[in-house]
């Protein structure tokens, strides 16, 4: 009897509760749990199944001559023919024990096929990856295609360095961080980067997902034997962050709609294909539950840490990114929630083929054994970079033996902390980076001369802006942007507006305010008479209504670029958006509240108040009025821009905004301010609100005065004439349609200027090499 065409494929399959039913017929797939009792390990690595624990009977398995033969008898035969088969003895294996299934396909040979062909295919199918490495190594498979254009991204670096500047003047250096560290993450693995505090471990993270804004990277990085191109990088990977930023008063449904909705291109996507893109996140993150369910905040509730964070990861695996970098992932979840997130990120490299790379801090067993391979960093240099289970072999050998009923991420932190005050730690280091120096190759194969050559070459051509640039950007026909600017700006809209209406109790206490002053404003002044106190009050109150509106109105708004700059940031690092796009939207989306406000005051405070009863000059005021409120949020704008944080933008608001009162004309005389300081008064809201209300309420007045004339009586100047009274402040110049115009082109200045300034300060200086 002959087996013709003998084969055992071993391919990575889903773990071992897969819904995945084993097959019988020739030719196809059987998954095998390895950790299922079922099969027997033999020596040599191979996995023989035993049929009574896998409950199968004599159900047909192995044909012979067309016949279907039992099961038992199949497992005899295969055992049989691959005992006389001339085979190198397979390796151990890399991956998780626990999670890792094989799927076995048997087929006859041919006669003519040798036990040595057998043996040849079978190493190459069996050999754990390294043929495949030495052909990326040698720039003969994965090194001919750009960088990630085929969905799967290896990724390899060698002498990774990494340096800043430190200090200032004299004491002015360079600090080295990273001293010269290699590695490599190919597809379907999962890459953990392990240290202490200090270690390096998230520098070379970011110098490896190109996140790194200043300092001076040097070394080789390819993915896909390919260097890098900053315009198209950010597109082709996903970055997580530590910190789980997103807008808590939309859906978890939501927040990926308008990621996918800005991010994946519309040259290769349809609006329907972007949304069924995301039903399709949502039930591989397993969040389809929550899906309607809002991000909510410590304050008012919502979905949990580790929902969050499996949202954070969503947002960018919308673009199905060949590789994923996250910081630190599991930092702030409970261990139970942790594990989770880990396990579907292994399964998201299984099953879709995604470079996994990632720092964790102090992982349980259970995650550590989901790694594939982990790198150990201890002051900016590597200790390890391979399978944990081979770290502790080698570091047994070195007389570092992991002790029982220990995790082993505890002892290996242990062992490559370095206590200053402790000679023997420095000692124990430097034998540790010794050690790894002498077996560092045998883990991470260095890069074939020829491709160093070229890629050396690609990255000073791309310094001289020379040539190269097409090679790496236009192989993978990557738009710089993946949707029109029209379309981002109508996505930011009409998140921001579900942000801003969704947000009730701001909503409800801007009315309230607007509300309440209007009462009390009405009230204190309430029909004001024609007399000289009534001069006094019409000039006062008009002025207390610019400095109410414009604090109004300035400092809610002032806080709101602090508050969503690390947003901003992340989106404008991962290529999501133009910042003019960003900014009109956040822009557009401030306005229906606060013209809402305004109004409320607006219309009726100036019939309690008791200003000239003529409906012309009514919506005069409230035109003037709401002139004003744009040009305070406008300023607003360009000052929360401009500022790190809110505590910096509570105090610089106030700051500018009684700048301006000062010189608003009701305090000072405007012609009798000195030169110095006079041109303050031209850049000051307040002044040009205040002379339009000025002009518009005074003008064609005349007001009584004491013994029934003109003059003076009782040791005070009586003014009767409407206009004397607006030429006594300064006022009188320029006009109120003046005046108007020029609020509107102040706003509209401090507009553009907050475009400006906020594309600067969310700007990430990014450095590829």
């Amino acid at each position: 009897m002959s087996i013709s065409g003998s084969q055992l494929e071993m391919t990575q399959t889903d773990p071992p509760h897969s819904s995945l039913v084993p097959t019988r017929e020739a030719d196809e797939n059987v998954v095998i749990p390895l950790d299922d009792p079922s099969i027997m390990q033999r020596e040599d690595g191979w996995a023989i199944p035993v049929p009574k624990a896998v409950g199968i009977g004599t159900e047909s398995y192995v044909t012979n001559g067309g016949m279907a033969q039992p099961w038992q008898d199949g497992v005899k035969e295969v055992e049989k023919h691959v005992q006389n088969t001339d085979r190198p003895p397979r390796p151990e294996r890399t991956g998780s024990l626990i999670r890792d299934s094989i799927s076995i396909s048997i087929s006859t040979p041919s006669d003519q096929d040798t036990a040595s062909e057998v043996r040849q295919r079978t190493s190459r199918q069996y050999q754990d990856g390294k043929g495949r490495e030495q052909t990326f190594v040698e720039g003969h498979e994965d090194g001919d295609g750009s960088a990630g254009c085929d969905g799967r991204m290896d990724i390899y670096w060698e002498n990774v360095r990494y340096s800043v500047t430190v200090g200032r003047g004299k004491s002015k250096k360079e600090k080295e961080i990273l001293k010269g560290v290699s590695g490599r993450a190919r597809p379907g693995e999962m890459v953990a980067i392990m240290g202490g505090s200090g270690a390096g471990k998230s520098t070379l993270l970011n110098v490896l997902a190109g996140r790194v804004p200043t300092g001076t990277p040097t070394g080789v990085i390819l993915a896909n034997g390919r260097i890098r191109e900053k315009r198209t990088w950010k597109r082709l990977v996903g970055y997580v962050e530590q910190e789980d930023l997103m807008y808590e008063n939309l859906t978890v449904r939501e927040t990926l709609t308008t990621a996918a909705l800005l991010r994946l291109p519309n040259s290769r996507y349809t609006k329907d294909q972007k949304l069924a893109r995301v039903d399709e996140v949502l039930a591989e993150l397993g969040l389809t539950h929550v899906a309607d369910s809002r991000i909510g905040n410590s304050q008012m509730g919502g979905i949990s840490g580790g929902e969050k964070k499996r949202v954070s990861i969503g947002i960018e695996l919308v673009t199905n990114p060949g590789t994923l970098f996250l910081d630190e992932p599991t930092t702030g979840l409970d261990s139970a929630t942790a594990r989770n997130i880990c396990d579907m990120l292994k399964n998201l490299a299984k099953k879709s083929g995604k470079t996994i790379i990632m720092t964790i801090h102090m992982p349980r067993e259970t995650i550590l054994d989901m790694i594939d391979r982990v790198a150990l960093m201890s002051y900016g240099k590597m200790v390890w970079f391979g399978p944990a289970k081979d770290a502790l072999k080698h570091f047994a050998q070195l007389g570092y033996k992991c002790p029982p009923q220990t995790n082993p991420a505890d002892f290996f932190l242990d062992l490559i902390q370095v206590d200053t005050r402790d000679p023997t730690s420095q000692e124990r280091l430097k034998k540790l980076l010794d050690a790894w120096d002498r077996v560092s190759t045998q883990y991470v194969k260095p890069i074939d001369s020829a491709l160093r050559e070229t890629a050396t070459g690609q990255q000073q051509a791309l310094k001289e802006k020379k040539g190269a640039r097409h090679k790496v950007e236009d192989d993978c026909h990557i738009d710089r942007w993946a949707v029109p600017w029209p379309v981002e700006c109508g996505v930011l809209l009409q998140r921001n507006l579900k942000h801003v209406w969704r947000s009730k109790i701001i909503i409800i206490s801007t009315l309230i305010q607007q509300f309440i002053l209007f009462l009390i404003i009405g009230f204190v002044f309430f029909r004001i008479s024609d007399d000289q106190a009534g001069v006094q009050n019409r000039y006062g109150v008009l002025f207390f209504i610019c400095i109410n509106q414009t604090f109004s109105f300035l400092m809610p708004i002032i806080t709101v670029f602090p508050l969503e700059r690390r947003i901003i940031l992340r989106e404008r690092a991962a290529g999501s958006y133009r910042v003019s796009a960003a900014y009109l939207a956040k822009s557009l989306s401030q306005w229906p509240l606060a013209i809402c406000a305004s109004l409320l005051f607006s219309l009726p405070v100036y019939w309690l108040i008791g200003l000239q009863p003529n409906v012309g000059r009514w919506i005069l005021f409230i035109v003037i009025t709401q002139c004003l409120v744009f040009a305070a949020q406008s300023l607003g704008m360009l000052i929360g821009s401009s500022v790190p944080n809110v505590q910096m933008a509570q105090v610089f608001g106030p700051l500018v905004v009684v700048l301006f009162v000062i010189f608003g004309g009701n305090f000072a005389n405007q012609d009798s301010i000195t030169p110095v300081l006079r041109w303050i008064q031209w850049i000051s809201i307040i002044r040009y609100a205040y002379g339009a209300y000025m002009q518009n309420e005074f003008y064609g007045l005349e007001f009584q005065c004491p013994g029934g004339g003109g003059g003076a009586s009782g040791g005070a100047l009586c003014a009767a004439q409407g206009e004397q009274i607006v030429k006594s402040f300064g006022l009188d110049t320029p006009s109120k349609a003046v005046c108007i115009i020029v609020l509107v082109g102040l706003g509209l200045a401090f507009q553009v200027l907050a475009a400006l300034v906020l594309r600067r300060t969310t700007r990430l200086r990014i450095k590829i090499i």
